[in-house]
């Protein structure tokens, strides 16, 4: 199915990508920067220009269009809310959805289905009730602006009467170094992370893992439709999350943030931090949708666990349309693995290690770089819609703990950066020139 996906270029969207294309579907994505986006996508990706709000998709984008994925709206939780602030939150999903839906009319291409991202902020803020898709919307910002964004995408039933809607209702994402946990973890490592508020407000997740395979679902199982809350069978209050991230992250947790000084500080988006929502997955326990993360606990001891023993991690993922022989015989030789370091760059393999995996393999190197810490380089080579994914994941530990980290921990992640923005360059250039 040849799958049109706005928001390509987030989080959730890069996930997104990778899931879809391992089943089998086509990604057609729009992005402000398509260049850009086709570079750094870790999937094979036809890419076409589109902002959202000033204007309307291109009739070329959309073409042999079956299904649409439409995750495109400003961060939340990026800036201030002022009154321009919100009107651009609000543009950047109510019309942005119509000018989607515009364009698909215009291009007369009738979607079979049509996946809308939405958030639980629908419920406002409910204290300890609990919240099912049968529950009423609520007051304040979030739930307004919710309220106009499901209503515009409902629009898609009457443009197209057989076109199956599906508005997911997302809790906070949880996943490795983006979404809530790469907003939080940096701060609670410095000690400086504790409950907001009187910490009783509920809290409602999803794992990316669920969260990209509920998409998949939903384009390919009918029984998938209308409003699904996506969030796991167990909320948390923030109190009981805190202690839980404390734990998992081997710090304490630092004194409470009362709720006067976010309201302060923060104005009405300090609603984002003291709202509670305690939302259930009442859809999806009647599809029966197995949850591989039921629990907030589960999540972050599967994303968190390296920080426990000690251990720092960066990832670089890159896609080449290289075919998965070719790509695994050119790592088969050391001395190409260290060409596509930056030149001058003293560096020894200390000892190298093969895993063969269903679909790929796994090749652990221990490196000795000059001026980095003892690396592990953790390379996966997967067949990937016709080229191969090359998944790259380093661990390495910062000696004086907390200090070592606060003084070198953002110069070696600078480091890694280049090292690895040049490796991208010389292997786009070495498997594209083939």
């Amino acid at each position: 199915m040849k799958v049109l996906v706005t928001g390509i270029t987030g989080f959730i969207g890069q996930n997104l990508g990778v899931a879809l294309t391992q089943a089998g579907h086509q990604v057609v994505g729009l992005s402000r920067h398509p260049d850009d986006c086709q570079s750094i996508s870790p999937f094979p990706l036809e890419c076409h220009r589109w902002d959202g709000v000033s204007d309307l998709v291109s009739h070329r984008s959309l073409d042999g269009v079956e299904a649409v994925i439409h995750l495109a709206g400003e961060s939340i939780a990026q800036k201030r809310w002022t009154d321009r602030r919100k009107k651009d939150l609000v543009n950047s999903r109510v019309k942005s959805a119509k000018n989607l839906l515009e364009s698909l009319a215009a291009a007369k291409v009738s979607p079979r289905v049509f996946v809308s991202a939405s958030a639980v902020g629908a419920y406002g803020d409910r204290g300890d009730e609990e919240l099912t898709e049968e529950s009423e919307v609520g007051k304040g910002f979030l739930a307004q602006l919710t309220s106009q964004w499901e209503a515009e995408t409902r629009r898609v039933t009457e443009l197209f009467p057989d076109c199956r809607l599906v508005q997911l209702r997302q809790g906070l994402v949880l996943g490795w170094g983006k979404g809530f946990l790469g907003q939080v973890v940096p701060i609670f490592r410095l000690g400086l992370g504790g409950r907001l508020g009187d910490g009783k407000q509920w809290v409602s997740f999803i794992h990316i893992r669920d969260l990209v395979r509920l998409f998949t679902l939903c384009l390919e199982n009918s029984d998938y439709s209308g409003v699904i809350n996506a969030v796991m069978p167990e909320p948390m209050q923030n109190r009981k999350m805190t202690s839980h991230l404390a734990e998992v992250l081997g710090v304490r947790a630092s004194i409470p943030a009362p709720s006067i000084a976010l309201k302060l500080g923060l104005g009405e988006m300090s609603q984002l931090l003291l709202s509670s929502q305690r939302v259930l997955p009442q859809r999806l326990k009647q599809l029966q949708f197995e949850f591989e993360f039921k629990t907030f606990l589960e999540a972050v001891r599967e994303e968190l666990g390296i920080y426990s023993r000690g251990l720092e991690q960066y990832e670089a993922h890159q896609w080449v349309p290289e075919s998965f022989e070719g790509v695994t015989t050119y790592f088969k030789d050391d001395r190409n693995y260290l060409e596509l370091l930056p030149r001058g760059m003293k560096t020894e393999i200390l000892s190298k290690q093969k895993v063969n995996l269903e679909g790929g393999i796994k090749i652990r190197y221990n490196l000795d770089i000059e001026g980095l810490p003892t690396l592990s380089h953790y390379q996966v080579l997967l067949s990937l819609g016709g080229g191969t994914l090359i998944q790259n994941t380093l661990e390495y530990k910062i000696s004086m703990g907390r200090f070592g980290r606060l003084v070198r921990g953002a110069s070696i992640e600078n480091r890694l950066g280049l090292i690895f923005s040049y490796r991208r360059k010389q292997i786009e250039s070495l498997f594209q020139a083939k």
